[in-house]
């Protein structure tokens, strides 16, 4: 967990380096742990479109390499969404 401090240039750092996956097409299970964190980070900051979009780019890799979402990030991802829908309605 990070210093609050610190969620922005995590989320950029995470950002980074899953911008760089993405452009060489690389499935690893070690992206998954950093689309989750740019989610948490995100969230924290209260980017919801980013944190939804990143935990859904954590669900659909979890599916190719068959590695499970973790359970307490399901609740945090509806709140995400949530708040994302009502962004997108103001």
């Amino acid at each position: 967990y990070l210093e609050q401090s610190r969620w922005n240039e995590a989320a950029i750092q995470n950002a980074s380096v899953l911008r760089n996956a993405r452009n060489q097409k690389m499935d690893s299970p070690r992206y998954l742990q950093a689309y989750l964190n740019l989610g948490i980070s995100a969230y924290n900051l209260k980017h919801w479109c980013q944190a939804s979009e990143s935990w859904k780019s954590a669900n659909d890799l979890s599916k190719n390499i068959k590695i499970p979402l973790p359970e307490w990030i399901l609740p945090f991802l509806a709140e995400a969404n949530k708040r994302r829908a009502l962004k997108t309605l103001e």
